[in-house]
């Protein structure tokens, strides 16, 4: 009989017990094909060793796998995460002149915008939206509605332009106001699929009266994600 524990041992009475404590759950499906891990308890002094038990020896047995713990403590909230990207809105409004000067109002998603507002004619005014993109390419779908002086239409359609194409401003949109009293509102909704993929949202507006002319753009962008 060899004990671990007493002193009493070989090399061989020394790889048991190991497999038993560090290996058990190999030793116990070597042994009997269950989910028990059985032992036995030496009378004098404890020691524990595996195999059959001797007459005076106890058996021990317990389970390969120990009954599931309490559920522990849920974690502390995480802290927030980083701001999404925000609208961007550029805003033009000007009064219509023979010889307007264009301004340009921002770069938004890889689009340069820029407007003036034109007198084509006396009493008139006449919206004029320039577009500059990052490689010259435009691909949209949009929709919108028009009150071009109290007649409303609404459209939905898709530009695809190749790069190399808008390197320099180009006139994409007009809205025209005719002699006073007269005006003219468009809402564009833009689905951006390149340069740079992201939406926007155009209003223009002329108004003419009998002293005045003028031109509206507001333009709000947003990158996707």
């Amino acid at each position: 009989m060899r004990s671990f524990l007493t002193g009493r041992w070989t090399p061989a009475a020394i790889v048991a017990p190991a497999m038993l404590l560090l290996g058990g759950g190999a030793y116990a499906i070597a042994a009997g094909g269950g989910k028990k891990i059985s032992a036995c308890v030496h009378h004098k002094g404890g020691g524990l060793y595996v195999g059959k038990c001797a007459r005076h020896d106890k058996k021990l047995i317990w389970n390969v796998a120990g009954l599931p713990g309490t559920p522990g403590h849920n974690g502390q909230p995480g802290g927030p995460g980083p701001q999404g990207p925000g609208a961007t809105t550029l805003i033009f409004d000007g009064t219509a002149s023979a010889t307007p000067t264009r301004q340009t109002l921002g770069t938004v998603i890889g689009v340069t915008i820029s407007a003036d507002c034109l007198q084509p004619a006396a009493g008139k005014a006449q919206l004029r939206v320039y577009i500059q993109t990052s490689d010259g390419s435009w691909n949209i779908d949009f929709d919108g509605v028009s009150d071009n002086n109290g007649t409303v239409a609404d459209f939905t359609a898709s530009i695809t332009v190749p790069p190399g194409t808008f390197t320099t401003p180009f006139n994409i949109d007009t809205t025209t106001a005719g002699a006073a009293p007269y005006t003219y509102n468009r809402q564009l909704n833009l689905i951006q699929l390149g340069p740079q993929k992201g939406s926007m949202v155009w209003h223009e507006a002329t108004n003419a009266t009998p002293t005045s002319q003028t031109c509206h753009l507001s333009v709000q962008a947003f990158p996707s994600a």
